[in-house]
């Protein structure tokens, strides 16, 4: 099944992925949306440049894959909010999980889910996703295909 998700995200003929983010609004910082606050507009124009995946929230999501055909553009769902992206930080830092990200992201039909994973430095605790499970990594952007 892993595969089949896969052979939907990249190009059959360069085995590449072109993904286009454009799930910046759920970072509440209103600088991100230039260009994309018509985010049907901005999903009708990207599909029809035809890049391999577009990334969206949960709430976006239905946009996309509402669109009919098999010639759109593959899901890649962010599954994590954060609020470290803005010029200027709020006083508490967070990143958290959405919940049930797995069951949102196979629901909306996602081709994987994307999440970036924070140690907040000037914390004295690490960050805890939404079930509380502590996230103890610097890495981010990991796509992981949905089951």
């Amino acid at each position: 099944m892993k595969l089949f998700r896969l052979n939907r995200l990249f190009n059959g003929k360069s085995r590449r992925c072109f993904d286009v983010a454009i799930d910046h609004g759920f970072f509440n910082e209103p600088g991100f949306l230039n260009g994309i606050e018509d985010l049907e507009k901005a999903v009708e124009t990207l599909v029809g440049a035809g890049p391999d995946a577009i990334q969206l929230t949960v709430g976006q999501a239905e946009i996309l894959q509402r669109i009919p055909g098999k010639a759109k553009p593959a899901l890649v769902l962010r599954t994590d909010v954060a609020n470290v992206y803005g010029r200027a930080l709020p006083r508490t830092l967070f990143s958290r999980m959405i919940e049930q990200a797995v069951e949102q992201a196979l629901r909306l039909d996602a081709t994987c889910v994307v999440v970036n994973l924070f140690q907040i430095l000037n914390s004295l605790r690490s960050v805890t996703n939404a079930s509380g499970t502590s996230l103890n990594s610097s890495r981010s952007a990991i796509a992981t295909p949905c089951p």
